[in-house]
């Protein structure tokens, strides 16, 4: 979700859960947008200058093949 465009300044987000039954939470929070986030490419993992899906889901991935105790 590209943010940028919006005008800076406190901005209301819902957030809605679905779970496999069905079953659904729904949040409201205030989100500050002030400034653009900084890039770390630290977290850039394919180095293509933009910290995306692709890097979350790579990291998630590794996460969940670690066993259960660490």
């Amino acid at each position: 979700m590209k943010i940028s465009p919006l005008p800076r300044g406190v901005k209301k987000v819902t957030l809605t859960a679905v779970d496999s039954h069905g079953n659904k939470a729904t949040r409201q929070f205030d989100l500050t947008y002030d400034k653009k986030p900084e890039y770390d490419s630290l977290f850039d993992l394919n180095n293509d200058g933009v910290i995306d899906n692709t890097d979350v889901q790579y990291v998630a991935d590794k996460v969940a093949a670690l066993p259960l105790g660490r």
